[in-house]
C-alpha cells in the first residue's frame, strides 16, 4: 500500500513540474488595479521592451521572443487590460533574426512599431517600420537599408501631419569585430509620410561610433536627439551625446558629455522649463561596475547640474520617466555576485536628490527594461524574469505611487507553485507562509 502511495505520489510530483507553454501564472494577493504582477510565457526566451498604457486604460507591450536554443528572435505585440489580463497577442518576424525597437499609439488608435529585420529586406539587418491597427493587425511595413550595411531603428515618434520620424543605426563593416577598419556606426534619421514612404533622410557622421537612443520633436519643429559617440582611435572610450536639429534634420548644435572614460547615454527627456534630462551609464576603465549618471541641461545644452545613483557594484538604467510631480523615475537593474540580477525603481525630486529606491527580486534574474508612470500616479514596468535555466518570461509589473508592488511571494512557474495552485487545499500552513 505505501508503495502505491509513493508511485501516486511521484507521478503527481512530476506531473506539476511540467511547464505549460502560455500559461499566465500570478500567484500574489493583489488589492484592485493598483498593484498587481504577471508573467507571460510565449516560447523559452522571451522580454517586454516597451510598455505603455493606451487610450482604452489597459497596456501594450512589445518585446522579442525565440525558440528554444535559436538565436533567430520574433518581435510580438501584447495588448491585455487594466489588469494585466491578455487580450490578444500579434507575432511579427520570419525565419532569420528580427527584433523590437520602440512602440507608440498612432492618432488612430493603432500602433507604429519600428525594430530591424534580417528576413526581409535588401540584406544583412534592415530597420523594419510596421504599422497595425487597434487590434494589432499588420496594415503596412517597410524595410530601410541597404546591401553592404547592417540598419536598425531604435526609436519612433509620430509627427502632426500624420508622418513618422525613425531614430536609427548604419553599421558598416563587420559588426562583431570594432577593429575592422571599415568599422563605422553613423546614426540615421529618417522622416516618412503616414504610409512609411520616406520623405528625407540625414546621416549623422561625427565620429567613428556615434549611437542614437532617443529622439523627440521640439516646439519649433526640430529634434532633440540623445546617444553616445566614440572613437576607434581611443578604444574603449565612449561620451554622452546631444544632438539638436531643424525641422529637416541638419544639425543646429550639439554636445559631448563626460564623466568616466566610458559614458552611455540611454534616455532623454524634455523638462516642463524646455531644458533635458539625460539618464546614461557610466563606468572607469579597467573597473567593472557601472554607476547611473543623470544630467540635467538648459534648452542650450548646458550642465545645470548632474548626479550619480548606484553604489561600488554593476547598476545600469535602461530607462528614465519624468513623473507629474516634476522629478523622475529611472529604472533598470543591479547585479549582485556576479550572476544574480535584480530588477529596480528609483524615484528622485526635480532637483535629481533620490527620494525612494525598490528592489524587484522575484527569480534568479530579473530584469527591468522599461517604465511609464500609469493614470492613477502608478508606475507599470516590463522585462524579463529568469526562474529556470534556459528560460526567461516576459514581466509585467503594476506599482503604485511608492513604487510598492502586490504583497505576496512571486516565484514563475516555479515546481512548488504549480502543486500549490493545483491542490488548493494541501498545506495550507505553507499557502500561508508564501501568502498565496
Amino acid at each position: 500500500m505505501k508503495k502505491i502511495i509513493c508511485i501516486l505520489v511521484l507521478g503527481l510530483l512530476i506531473i506539476t513540474a511540467i511547464p505549460v507553454i502560455g500559461q499566465n501564472y500570478t500567484f500574489v494577493k493583489g488589492n484592485g488595479e493598483e498593484k498587481w504582477i504577471k508573467t507571460y510565457d510565449f516560447s523559452y526566451f522571451d522580454s517586454g521592451k516597451k510598455v505603455f498604457q493606451t487610450n482604452d486604460g489597459g497596456y501594450i507591450v512589445l518585446g522579442i521572443k525565440t525558440r528554444f536554443l535559436d538565436t533567430d528572435y520574433q518581435i510580438f505585440l501584447l495588448k491585455t487590460d487594466n489588469l494585466g489580463n491578455k487580450i490578444w497577442e500579434k507575432t511579427f518576424g520570419g525565419e532569420e533574426w528580427d527584433k523590437a525597437g520602440s512602440i507608440k499609439q498612432t492618432s488612430d488608435g493603432g500602433y507604429i512599431i519600428t525594430g530591424y529585420t534580417n528576413s526581409f529586406g535588401t540584406g544583412y539587418s534592415d530597420i523594419w517600420l510596421i504599422k497595425t491597427d487597434s487590434e494589432g493587425n499588420k496594415l503596412w511595413d517597410k524595410t530601410f537599408g541597404f546591401a553592404d550595411s547592417n540598419e536598425s531603428g531604435q526609436e519612433i515618434i509620430e509627427l502632426d501631419d500624420g508622418g513618422f520620424v525613425i531614430l536609427g543605426s548604419i553599421i558598416f563593416g563587420d559588426i562583431f569585430n570594432h577593429l575592422d577598419p571599415d568599422y563605422n556606426h553613423d546614426i540615421w534619421l529618417i522622416k516618412t509620410d503616414s504610409n512609411g514612404e520616406m520623405i528625407w533622410d540625414y546621416k549623422y557622421d561625427r565620429d567613428d561610433q556615434d549611437v542614437g537612443s532617443v529622439i523627440h520633436q521640439l516646439d519649433d519643429g526640430g529634434y532633440i536627439i540623445g546617444g553616445d559617440t566614440g572613437s576607434l582611435d581611443i578604444p574603449g572610450y565612449s561620451d554622452i551625446l546631444l544632438i539638436k536639429t531643424d525641422r529637416q534634420g541638419e544639425v543646429v548644435w550639439d554636445k559631448t558629455f563626460s564623466k568616466n572614460d566610458h559614458d552611455y547615454g540611454e534616455c532623454l527627456q524634455i523638462t516642463s522649463d524646455g531644458g533635458f534630462l539625460i539618464q546614461g551609464n557610466s563606468y572607469e576603465l579597467g573597473d567593472i561596475w557601472y554607476n547611473i549618471w543623470v544630467i540635467k541641461t538648459d534648452s542650450d545644452g548646458e550642465i545645470l547640474w548632474d548626479t550619480s545613483f548606484g553604489d561600488n557594484g554593476f547598476d545600469w538604467g535602461n530607462y528614465m520617466q519624468l513623473t507629474a510631480d516634476g522629478g523622475f523615475v529611472i529604472t533598470g537593474y543591479s547585479v549582485e555576485f556576479i550572476s544574480k540580477a535584480n530588477g529596480f525603481l528609483i524615484k528622485a525630486d526635480s532637483l535629481g536628490e533620490q527620494e525612494w529606491i525598490k528592489i524587484y527580486d522575484r527569480s534568479r534574474n530579473d530584469f527591468i527594461n522599461f517604465v511609464q508612470q500609469t493614470s492613477d500616479g502608478g508606475y507599470i514596468l516590463t522585462g524579463s524574469v529568469d526562474s529556470v535555466p534556459l528560460r526567461s518570461d516576459v514581466w509585467l509589473i503594476k506599482t503604485d505611487a511608492e513604487g510598492n508592488v502586490a504583497r505576496g511571494r512571486f516565484i514563475t512557474n516555479s515546481f512548488l507553485m504549480r502543486f500549490l495552485k493545483r491542490f488548493p487545499n494541501a498545506f495550507p500552513l505553507l499557502r500561508n507562509i508564501l501568502e498565496i
